[in-house]
């Protein structure tokens, strides 16, 4: 529960919310093959990125979970990827479940889930800043302005 608190403060003050987040953590460890502070990292960080309270984190680990079995990145590659894109992601209006979805679909061709998260974050910026708004996935709704790019 330290790791968590520490990762997480605002739980410090929500006894319970630490405890479910703590419990979660530990469910993704098992699932991932994770060590139990590296689950409580990815999970906090998803959740710190994404402004999220402790009640979402079991449908975080389950968005992780499910993703992982039905494409090609597994728990830690997902994780280690949010962790590059995820601002990037908040502040283009793309939720978690969309960039877990978009990390699965880069994955194949990235082997290092950095580089993919890198460059899934450089993307999202590029289309932030561009001046056509049929582009811009905070104005036009991630899906949308990918549809728009084709």
């Amino acid at each position: 529960m330290t790791i968590v608190g520490s990762k997480f403060p605002t739980l410090l003050k929500d006894t319970n919310g630490l405890i479910e987040t703590t419990k979660n953590a530990l469910v993704l460890s098992r699932a991932a093959g994770m060590d139990a502070g590296g689950a409580a990292s990815a999970l906090t960080t998803i959740l710190n990125q994404f402004a999220l309270n402790a009640q979402a984190s079991v449908d975080v680990i389950n968005a992780l979970a499910a993703a992982s079995q039905a494409g090609s990145a597994d728990i830690n590659y997902l994780a280690t990827a949010i962790e590059k894109s995820g601002s990037q992601a908040k502040s283009s209006g793309i939720d978690y479940v969309q960039l877990i979805a978009m990390i699965e679909a880069v994955a194949p061709y990235f082997s290092s889930a950095d580089v993919a998260g890198t460059q899934l974050a450089s993307t999202l910026l590029a289309l932030a800043v561009q001046t056509n708004s049929e582009f811009t996935p905070s104005i036009q709704g991630a899906a949308h302005a990918f549809e728009n790019l084709a």
